[in-house]
Order: C-alpha cells, then structure tokens, then sequence
C-alpha cells in the first residue's frame, strides 16, 4: 500500500469510525491490563479512568457485531447457498480465533483470556446473520434481561456446578451479556453508519441506556449495603448482615440474644480483617488475625439472603463482569455511545485518528501482542500509566506501519483464509 495509500485509509467502502472504536476497545484493554486504573465511582472523577475496566471488552463485543453485519450486508438471505457459505465463514472464523486463544491461554499470563469466548461467540451467531434488524434487537433485549435472571437463580439456588453453566453464566466473560451486545451490534451495523443522523441517535440512545444502568446499579448498591453488628461480649467478634436483613435484626431486638444492629463505622474491628464480597447477596467476612486460625473465619454473614434477595442482587448488579442486566444496559450503553462519537469524530479528524483506526483494523494482532509482551514482562514491569502508553503507542506505530506496508493484519489474513477453507463446497 506504501505511505500514499494511508490518505486513503479509512475511506468507503470502509467504516473508518468502527475501526476506531475498536483500536479503543485495545487501548482500554490494555489499560484494563496494565494501566493500574482504580474502580469507577462516577462522583470522583479521579477514578474515571476505571471505565475501561470490563467496559472494553463489552464494546469489542459490540463492534464485533457491527462488524458481522458489514461482512454480511451484500448476503442475499433468500440464496439458501450464499447463507451457509456465510454462516460457515463465521464458524471457520470463531474456530480459528479460539484456537488462536488456547495458545494464548498456554502463556499463563495472569490475564483472562477473550479470545476463546469470542470465537465460541462467532459460531453462535451464524445462524442469525440473516435476520432483520428488529428481530436482532429483540432478541438482544431478551438475552440481556433473562440471561442475568437465570444466571442468578441457579447461582442462588446452587443449581450449578457443570462446566457448560460454569462457562455459560459464571465466567469473567459472561456468554448471554456477550451474545446480548453481538446482536445489538449486528443490529446497529445494518444502519447508514456513515449518516451523521444515525451517528447523533446512537449517542443519544447509548446515554439513556448508560443512565438507567448506573441508576439501576445504584439501587443494587443501596439495597446490598452491608451492615456490620456490635462484637458479642463472649467472643469478641463481629456480625454482618446486608441492608436487606438488618432490619429484620432491628425488630428483634426485643430478644436477648439479638445482636445490636450498629453502623460499621461505630465498630471496632481492630485485629480483624475484613473482606466485602460484591456478589449474589452482598456480604461481608471478618477474620480475626490475632487470635484465631487463618484458616477459621471469626464470622461469615449469619444472615443469609432469601434466594429473591440473591437474584436481585445480582440482577442489579452493574461492576464489571458481574453479568446483571444493569451492567448489560450501562455498560452497553457506554460502548454505543463510544462507537456513535467515534462515527462522528471519523467525519472531521480522519488523518488524525489514522493510527488508532489502524490500531482497531487489527484488533487480534495487536491484542496477542499485547498478551505475549505480558508475558515476557509481566514479573519486571509495575502496572501504571506510563506501560499502558508505552504499549497502546508502540501497538499504533507497528499497526500503522504494517497498514501502510502490507494491509490487514498477519492474524487477521489467517483468519481470513481459515474461514474462506472452512466455507469451500
């Protein structure tokens, strides 16, 4: 292609801004990864860099249904031929990209690994490439709500234990919230990206989305705020029960041997760790790491929550990979509303984004790079800002080098040719 040829990267039949979105969804991996980035609490803005935890990897899944559906927009479904020479390129496609993850995983970096899911994710998707848009985005909508319920109820039932439920709903990569944002993007994809129209919809419906999740996650954490009860005189421990339970504590309190329900802060907890548990039920655990075994918890949440307590909480649950349906509507909000401002940006700031739309044109090879160079790295390099920039400046040089060198990316062409050999009659 040579240097000249970048002027013209990016441009139709190219989706520039969807590749720009995606060499985001890298550099927020690898912030993700090596960044150091705290969790995210919206009212400090210090800790704004935390929504590249787990958020990143939702808006690859939401680009990779994007992308589907620009390989997939000339596909005539009424040609019973042309749509399973289609359907297996995606399963030729996700079995190369899992293959492409197992050897990743034979790394044993301490990173958990999206190729493998995201291949599986490809050939469950194959069969839908020839539906219209409103039956994708309906069946995105009941994916995102009924795959966190059931999740939850066979989490708080202890329905589950089997590799496949394992992988299917407690995995870090949750596979209905995954599935859920493919179809919403196979759905976006078959709309005029280029439209500046669609463009400002997209951000403005992302925003709603985004909005009710957070709100919905607030409510979570409002109902699971853990409650941390007076040390019994006897023993000298203490008791936690969530938001939910302490006020059935409260109205025992008549009984004698009912605990006094305290806030945590009135509690002295010294010699005593304590670990919060974000999960179904919210719950706290305190080790007293004086006098007691490590081994032997002073106290472990004597109030269990009802099983429709559990399921609600993990409903509403939006902290990353938690796979509750706030997390699906705010983290899926996020990733539609980054795609919309990267549609818009790629109008006026095409040369510039250049690098990072390179970046995003290959997205696996710039990823497996990343994961090797953890490997090689990770016991000497300390996670903070400065290898995070590193890394995403280094990946955007070689992607756009090798852009203006060669085209698409070394994985992306054995992909390409797996799943071209994969679909031959």
């Amino acid at each position: 292609m040579g240097v000249r040829g970048l002027k013209d990267f990016g441009r139709p039949p190219r989706v520039m801004g969807v590749d720009v979105a995606r060499g985001l969804a890298v550099v927020g991996m690898i912030a993700a990864h090596v960044g150091g980035v705290p969790d995210l609490e919206w009212s400090d803005p210090s800790t704004w860099a935390g929504l590249a935890n787990g958020r990143s990897s939702l808006l690859f899944a939401l680009v990779a249904g994007v992308s589907v559906a620009l390989m997939t927009r000339n596909l005539d479904a009424s040609d019973d031929d042309a749509v399973r020479r289609t359907r297996l390129t995606l399963v030729g496609r996700g079995l190369a990209v899992f293959v492409i993850g197992l050897v990743l995983e034979a790394l044993s970096t301490p990173v958990a690994i999206i190729l493998c899911v995201y291949g599986a994710l490809f050939v469950a998707v194959a069969p839908f490439v020839g539906w219209s848009r409103r039956r994708l985005l309906v069946l995105a909508g009941l994916l995102g709500a009924l795959g966190p319920v059931l999740g939850a109820t066979l989490a708080a039932t202890n329905r589950y234990g089997g590799a496949g439920a394992t992988f299917t709903f407690f995995s870090t990569y949750s596979v209905p919230v995954w599935l859920a944002l493919m179809f919403a993007g196979m759905a976006v994809g078959r709309s005029q990206l280029r439209s500046l129209g669609v463009a400002v919809r997209l951000l403005a419906i992302g925003l709603a989305l985004a909005i009710t999740g957070a709100i919905g996650g607030m409510i979570g954490a409002q109902l699971d705020e853990p409650v941390v009860t007076a040390p019994s005189s006897s023993t000298g421990s203490a008791s936690v029960t969530s938001t939910s339970s302490a006020s059935s504590a409260s109205a025992g309190s008549d009984k004698v041997d009912a605990p006094e329900t305290l806030p945590g802060e009135d509690v002295d907890l010294t010699g005593m760790t304590c670990e919060r548990y974000p999960g179904p039920g919210s719950y706290v655990s305190c080790f007293d790491t004086t006098d007691t075994p490590e081994d032997e918890p002073i106290l472990d949440n004597p109030d269990e929550p009802s099983v429709l307590d559990s399921i609600r909480s993990s409903v509403l649950a939006d902290y990353p990979h938690s796979g509750g349906v706030s997390e699906v509507l705010g983290s899926g909000g996020v990733a539609l509303m980054v795609l919309a401002l990267c549609l818009l940006l790629a109008r006026f700031l095409r040369v510039l984004l250049i690098p990072l739309a390179a970046l995003g044109s290959m997205p696996l090879t710039a990823y497996s790079l990343h994961i090797i160079t953890l490997a090689i790295l990770s016991d000497s390099v300390a996670p903070g800002p400065i290898p995070w920039a590193e890394q995403s400046v280094l990946l955007m040089v070689f992607a756009t080098v090798w852009v203006a060198a060669v085209g698409s990316g070394p994985l992306e062409r054995l992909v390409a040719r797996t799943a071209r050999w994969f679909a031959l009659p």
